[in-house]
């Protein structure tokens, strides 16, 4: 019955369509946190840069627990 295999076909592209969204959600999701965590790494970086050029700068100034924790960054 050509009616009823169609029905089927529709009510298959219409199941495969909300699980396709749910996957599209989370990759849409993950796609964020990888820009965030992107953003968060290069503000990181800036500063322990800025940190380590004041400490050169800085290097009579500054203590060796200092050194020793930008070090470790």
């Amino acid at each position: 019955d050509p009616i009823n295999a169609l029905r089927r076909v529709e009510e298959a592209d219409r199941a495969l369509d909300e699980a396709l969204a749910g996957a599209r959600e989370r990759e849409q999701g993950d796609t964020r946190a990888r820009s965030l965590l992107d953003g968060a790494l290069l503000t990181a970086r800036s500063s322990v840069a800025a940190a380590a050029d004041f400490v050169t700068t800085h290097r009579g100034a500054v203590g060796s627990t200092a050194r020793t924790r930008l070090a470790e960054a």
